[in-house]
């Protein structure tokens, strides 16, 4: 293979820094993400300020009076969770904003066949494309989580080494999400014939799978496809009850059938996993979605642990467990750019330039 691709991928990457607005969304995106950071690491010195303070009035009866979930010293995560939804908007429209025009530009300018005259591989030209645009955004992306990691250690907050690690499996779902949108862009710029029409389908398809397709999965589809929820068992009355001191007075007690109530608890607990799974299974096909499912898992798992009594957390926020829903997930978004750029891959490959 000749040097084509790495020429390309780094005309790329440098035409990347001189877009006007790919540069202000980079500032944007940037700043905003900065802003989150301290926003986030405030709220989290006053939870533990508070949570210390809980300790030092417990003192050594804590164990006994603290219960719940003051029984878990605050994770870290809750500051990189708190910018999540940024991340969700900020991050896509970065992604968006990278690879809506990639092929298209270069279709209106009139200078893709003037490109694609030159001993250059049609594949090189893509490939060269997607490399060079997509180092950018990592380069990007790089500075924001290094700037914050140096935020949270200036303030004199050092994670643990599980938080570390949830830390970084986070910024690499997250990283994951955003090119999964820049994939989306940079197909619909070479299905389309101008940068308008490719900017349009692709918000189109930010809207559907970051806002329609949650509504419409948890709000609808999801009940109708699960069944309807079993109803609670018949509620027997009796028509007295015996109050001390003053003999039989016209009343009536309340009692369950045990029996039913035992049946209805199971039938209703098989719905609730029945419809958790078909969330989970719809999530699997939205980047936005696939790294809210991430950090939520990751911020129960870095503040609660892994142990047995949380695992009805774990079952609240994927039918998967802990670990083999993130696993999932991250696949998912592994999945969703490469399948996005194999067809911008054969859409390119068969264009006619004439």
């Amino acid at each position: 293979m000749s040097n084509a691709l790495f020429v390309i991928a780094g005309k790329e990457f440098s035409d990347s820094f001189r877009n006007r607005t790919i540069l202000a969304i980079f500032a944007i995106f940037f700043a905003i993400m900065i802003i989150g950071m301290i926003s986030g690491i405030s709220q989290y010195q006053d939870i533990i300020n508070s949570y210390n303070e809980h300790l030092a009035i417990i003192g050594s009866q804590g164990e006994e009076f603290m219960g719940g979930f003051m029984d878990y010293r605050p994770s870290t995560m809750i500051i990189f969770s708190s910018v999540g939804s940024l991340l969700v908007t900020m991050g896509s429209l970065l992604g968006i904003t990278v690879g809506f025009d990639l092929i298209t530009r270069e279709r209106e300018a009139k200078t893709l066949r003037i490109l694609l005259s030159h001993p250059v591989f049609r594949d090189e030209v893509i490939n060269g494309k997607a490399i060079g645009a997509g180092g950018a955004l990592a380069a990007v992306f790089a500075a924001t989580i290094g700037i914050s990691v140096a935020l949270l250690l200036i303030a004199g907050i050092v994670p643990s080494g599980d938080e570390w690690s949830s830390i970084m499996i986070f910024a690499i779902s997250a990283f994951l999400m955003i090119i999964a949108y820049f994939a989306i862009a940079l197909c619909m710029s070479a299905l389309s014939e101008t940068s308008g029409a490719a900017l349009i389908y692709t918000l189109i398809i930010f809207i559907i799978l970051s806002s329609l397709l949650p509504v419409l999965i948890q709000h609808g589809v999801a009940d109708a496809i699960a069944g309807e929820q079993p109803k609670m068992p018949q509620i027997f009355y009796s028509d007295t009850v015996s109050v001390y001191g003053e003999g039989e007075v016209g009343a009536k007690s309340i009692r369950l059938d045990d029996d039913d109530f035992q049946r209805y608890q199971e039938e209703i607990q098989a719905w609730w996993s029945r419809r958790q799974a078909i969330i989970d299974t719809a999530s699997l096909f939205s980047p936005t979605m696939n790294f809210e499912k991430i950090s939520t898992t990751l911020m129960l798992k870095s503040t609660f642990g892994s142990g047995e009594s949380i695992s009805a957390m774990y079952s609240s926020v994927t039918t998967f467990g802990s670990d083999d829903g993130i696993i999932a997930h991250i696949i998912a978004l592994l999945a969703l750019p490469a399948i996005f750029f194999g067809i911008a891959y054969m859409r390119f490959m068969r264009m006619d330039l004439r």
